[in-house]
C-alpha cells in the first residue's frame, strides 16, 4: 500500500480488517528520501456517482505501479545500509514504520473538551493561544454539523483547512473564502458562523495559554529530537566514504525509475479494465498474502 496512514483506520472502521505485515511504499520514498509526488486526486469526493472517466484511470493506476516499485524500493533500500553489520537496516527500518501504521486502533470519535488535541497535524503547527482557541470552537462546530447533516467531520472540515484557518485567523467573510484552495459546500454554507467563531475564540484566547505553552514546549522537543536524527544520518553518510558516490548514481538512478513509472501513470490509459480499483482493492494480510478484489 501506499500513504496507509488513514487507510489502516478506515479499513477498520467500515470494513473489520486488521492489515498485517504491509510494505508502505510511502513510508519507503520518506526512508530513500524521494522526491514527493502530488497525488491529483487524492482529495477529489470520491462519494461521486458516476465517477468520471478520469478518476476511473486515476483509481486503477494508483495501484497497478506499487508491485513494481515496491521491488525497485526493496532493491535499494537493501543497498542503502550505511551499517556493514546491518545491511538491512533501511529495509527494516521501513517494515517497522509499516508495522506503527498497522497498530493503530480505530477508536470511535466523541467530542470533548479535549477533543481538538487529537487533530492530526496540530502538534507540527506550533499555534499560540488564539489560535488554539479557534481550533477548539471549529472542532466543536464542524462536529455539530456532522452529526445534523449525518456526514464526517473530516468533510465538513477538514484537519488541515481548520489549522490553516486557526493560522490566518480570518475575521471577515472574504478573508475566509480566499483561504479556501478548493470547494468545502459546508464551509461556504456557514462563511458568517465560522467568521463569528473565529472572532468570539480569538476573545477567549488567554484560557488556552496554558495548553499552548505545553504544546510548544513538546514542539521544541520533539524538532530538537528530529534534528538530532537528522544530524546522526548525515555523520552516518560521511563515514560510507568512498561508496558515496557510487550511492548517489543509484539514487538518481531509482529516481529517475520511480518517476518514470509515474510519468508512465499520467499516459497509461489502456490498462487492463479489470484492474479498476482504488488503493483500498489491496488488501495484505492474512499471513503477509495480498489479496486482489
Amino acid at each position: 500500500m501506499h500513504g496507509a496512514d488513514r487507510d489502516v483506520i478506515w479499513l477498520q472502521r467500515d470494513f473489520g480488517i486488521y492489515v498485517c505485515n504491509m510494505f508502505d511504499t510511502g513510508q519507503a520514498s520518506k526512508v530513500l528520501k524521494l522526491e514527493r509526488n502530488s497525488l491529483e486526486y487524492q482529495n477529489a469526493d470520491w462519494r461521486l456517482r458516476p465517477l468520471t472517466g478520469e478518476m476511473l484511470r486515476y483509481a486503477r493506476e494508483d495501484t497497478h505501479y506499487l508491485l513494481y516499485m515496491y521491488d525497485l524500493m526493496k532493491r535499494k533500500l537493501l543497498s542503502s545500509s550505511t551499517d556493514p553489520n546491518c545491511p538491512e537496516a533501511s529495509l527494516v527500518e521501513v517494515y517497522q514504520r509499516s508495522y506503527d501504521l498497522c497498530m493503530q486502533l480505530y477508536q470511535k470519535e466523541i467530542l470533548t473538551e479535549n477533543s481538538y488535541l487529537n487533530i492530526y497535524g496540530l502538534y507540527d503547527a506550533d499555534l499560540n493561544s488564539q489560535q488554539l482557541a479557534i481550533v477548539a470552537g471549529l472542532c466543536e462546530w464542524r462536529d455539530v454539523i456532522a452529526r445534523s447533516e449525518d456526514e464526517s467531520t473530516g468533510y465538513i472540515l477538514p484537519n488541515k483547512v481548520l489549522i490553516e484557518i486557526a493560522k490566518q485567523m480570518p475575521v471577515t467573510t472574504g478573508k475566509l473564502r480566499h483561504l479556501l484552495k478548493s470547494r468545502h459546500p459546508y464551509i461556504e454554507r456557514n462563511l458568517g458562523s465560522i467568521v463569528g467563531i473565529i472572532k468570539h475564540s480569538m476573545q477567549n484566547g488567554a484560557a488556552f495559554e496554558p495548553v499552548a505553552k505545553k504544546l510548544k514546549e513538546e514542539h521544541i522537543e520533539m524538532m530538537a529530537a528530529r534534528n538530532a536524527k537528522n544530524a546522526n544520518g548525515e555523520e552516518a553518510t560521511e563515514v560510507t566514504g568512498d561508496g558515496s558516490i557510487s550511492n548517489v548514481a543509484e539514487d538518481e538512478t531509482v529516481k529517475k525509475e520511480v518517476g518514470n513509472v509515474i510519468a508512465g501513470a499520467n499516459q497509461n490509459h489502456d490498462l487492463d479494465g479489470s484492474s479498476v480499483c482504488h488503493s483500498l482493492a489491496f488488501f495484505p494480510f492474512l499471513g503477509g498474502k495480498m489479496l486482489f478484489l
